[in-house]
């Protein structure tokens, strides 16, 4: 039998911004230092250049939503460590060219102090409500009905 092929039918990007600089209210603006002693001279304000820690969930009306963490880069120094977001895209499955109007909104905007890490799906009764530190979505179907809940896992970044 032939081998199955993976085969790219689209890219969904609208949304993302990528490569925008955005700010952030308490984050640093201007430059970092004068390229010197440690410095990248870089501007501070983060930018989004990809999206990392992909989640998702196929709906019973034959979509798909995808939930992801946003990468950055900026002139912080730690790429990856800036105040990111948490976005999410509904796609229909059986789609085999971008779909008119499809684009990521966000779900948690950026917050000075916060780095999303990821996004999962944490199964079963009250999983929703949780003190362990995540914030729960409170998005879509599935939140609060006794299945489950979408958690965003969090980290505070040191400076």
């Amino acid at each position: 039998p032939a081998a199955q092929q993976w085969k790219l039918d689209y890219v969904i990007q609208s949304g993302l911004n990528l490569g925008q600089p955005y700010t952030v209210p308490g984050y640093p603006t201007g430059d970092n230092g004068d390229g010197m002693g440690g410095t990248s001279g870089l501007p501070w304000a983060p930018a989004t250049d990809g999206l990392r820690n992909i989640s998702g969930r196929v709906n019973a009306d034959g979509t798909v939503t995808i939930y992801a963490a946003t990468s950055t880069v900026s002139g912080s120094g730690d790429q990856g460590a800036d105040p990111n977001a948490v976005v999410a895209v509904t796609d229909t499955l059986g789609a085999d060219t971008l779909p008119a109007g499809e684009r990521f909104t966000t779900l948690r905007a950026p917050v000075d102090g916060v780095v999303y890490r990821g996004v999962a799906w944490v199964p079963g009764p009250g999983a929703e409500g949780r003190g362990d530190g995540a914030e729960h979505a409170g998005q879509g179907a599935h939140a609060g009905d006794g299945r489950g809940g979408w958690r965003w896992m969090r980290q505070p970044r040191l400076r």
